[in-house]
């Protein structure tokens, strides 16, 4: 569907709001709003209410994969290096020796899996 700012245009339209009632809902200006939406600046800040009020995921607003999406395509973003690296008892990153939990190794997978999916994107 494009960009987050092309997004939250189609949004605020398919809700028939106005630039300055969704400014106002954010506690923002109508400016900065146009901004958002232009792609001028990044609404991070904004990111969660911007996404409660259209009733969509901050993913959705943001392009990035959902956890079933980057789960499905695994064998395609992430090489089989990946896995055996993260199968290592600990890891050496920058000097320093770390000991990974189980969830440590599935954070690391699915950020590693992010960066792939997105650098394929590009």
């Amino acid at each position: 569907m494009g960009n987050t700012g092309d997004k939250l245009r189609w949004l605020r339209q398919q809700r028939g709001w106005s630039q300055a009632q969704v400014a106002k809902m954010l506690h923002v200006g109508r400016t900065t709003y146009l901004k958002y939406e232009s792609g001028e600046l990044n609404p991070a800040s904004k990111i969660k209410k911007l996404s409660e009020m259209y009733g969509v995921t901050s993913d959705f607003l943001l392009e990035l994969p959902s956890a079933d999406e980057l789960r499905e395509s695994a064998s395609e973003y992430a090489p089989p290096i990946l896995d055996k690296l993260l199968e290592q008892p600990q890891i050496r990153f920058e000097k320093h020796l770390y000991t990974l939990s189980d969830d440590d190794r599935e954070k690391m997978r699915m950020a590693l899996r992010l960066a792939l999916w997105d650098a394929k994107k590009r």
